[in-house]
């Protein structure tokens, strides 16, 4: 199974932090081997949209949960 962590998150500026690029990096381990990538996933917060959540209440699985939702998870894990 893929672990997935975030390394760096970067945020547009300090008045409402938010995310604009995550840093990102998955691994896996098959027995004596190990895979892993890193990459960067954009983002274009809005802070008065429904939902928005406050940069220090972000939690590693929320911004886990969007990077996988921009891009094709799947595909990466399957490398």
């Amino acid at each position: 199974m893929a672990t997935w962590t975030i390394a760096q998150l970067e945020y547009n500026n300090d008045a409402d932090k938010g995310v604009v690029i995550a840093h990102w990096r998955v691994s896996e381990v098959d027995g004596k081997y190990t895979a892993s990538s890193y990459g960067t996933q954009s983002f274009t917060p809005d802070a008065s949209a429904d939902g928005y959540v406050a940069f220090e209440n972000l939690t590693e699985d929320m911004v886990i949960g969007w990077v996988k939702d921009a891009m094709d998870a799947a595909e990466i894990e399957a490398a």
